[in-house]
């Protein structure tokens, strides 16, 4: 514990630190929200702290000087880090994940899962203008419409086919189960969530002038490179990082879900109440 100072004496902040300049915002939400429960069975108000380590939400000459998650998030606690300089008790985690955080389990445990759903809801809110620029997108777009909310993770994961995560899969067969889908559940539109170029052109492809998203960018990645790269030196970290957790608000809204497990997935999971049905591929984990 430290004792910079001699406020709020009678509170102790928990600061939420992971150091990792690889993971993704979701990635980051998750490990967060896992945090954010340890914090509160101890007792303690959770404070994130984005801004200390690189990360792919900060530009380079944020670091130190930036909270990344105060550009998408509320604080879970409702205290930054400034706020607490002078706190009195202040405990700082270790700049590893937890042990426990929402994952691939939770897709077969709905008691876990409920867990989590329940947490986010309370602890994780958007910020105003990305929670209206969803909410308007799904409005003036789809007016009506019955979607299908469809997220494929391409680009560096399909590639690299990191050990321990989940199986991605493929491509043509997410469509066959669309078609199923669309047809069975009468839906009009098909609302894609992915930054693959070669799976957005598939979908354009099976369904022509039923494809929509909110994500401008798809890339075509070589061996090697990495998708946080590349995206942000197209489109900065934070534009880039704001409409990717837009497009995933957007999916939460949909009436049906299908999807490859990823955390992208986790996240619709979680900021929804329940779909009218779902179907997430759980294929196993990359060896």
């Amino acid at each position: 514990m430290t004792h910079p100072g001699k406020e709020f004496s009678d509170e102790t902040f928990y600061v939420i630190r992971r150091h990792a300049n690889r993971a993704g915002l979701f990635s980051f939400v998750m490990t967060n929200l896992g945090s954010i429960d340890i914090a509160l069975q101890k007792g303690y108000i959770p404070v994130i702290d984005m801004q200390n380590s690189p990360n792919p939400m900060l530009e380079a000459d944020e670091v130190g000087k930036v909270n990344a998650w105060e550009k998408f998030f509320a604080q879970p606690g409702g205290k930054s880090l400034a706020e607490i300089s002078g706190a009195a008790n202040v405990i700082l985690s270790g700049i590893d994940a937890p042990s426990a955080y929402p994952d691939y389990e939770m897709l077969q445990d709905t008691e876990q899962l409920e867990h989590w759903r329940h947490l986010y809801h309370v602890y994780i809110h958007l910020l105003p203008e990305i929670e209206l620029a969803a909410r308007e997108y799904m409005e003036t777009v789809f007016k009506g419409m019955r979607v299908l909310g469809v997220l494929c993770r391409g680009t560096d994961y399909v590639q690299v086919r990191p050990k321990g995560h989940p199986i991605q899969p493929d491509t043509q067969e997410v469509i066959r189960r669309c078609r199923e889908v669309m047809k069975e559940h009468r839906l009009d539109a098909i609302y894609l969530a992915t930054e693959d170029r070669e799976i957005w052109e598939a979908f354009q492809e099976a369904f022509p002038g039923r494809i929509f998203s909110f994500q401008r960018m798809h890339l075509s990645l070589r061996p090697g490179e990495n998708v946080n790269d590349i995206g942000n030196k197209i489109q900065g970290a934070t534009d880039r990082n704001r409409e990717y957790l837009t497009s995933i608000r957007i999916l939460s809204m949909s009436d049906c879900f299908v999807a490859g497990a990823a955390n992208g997935s986790y996240a619709a999971l979680l900021m929804t109440d329940g779909f009218e049905y779902q179907y997430i591929y759980q294929l196993g984990t990359y060896e």
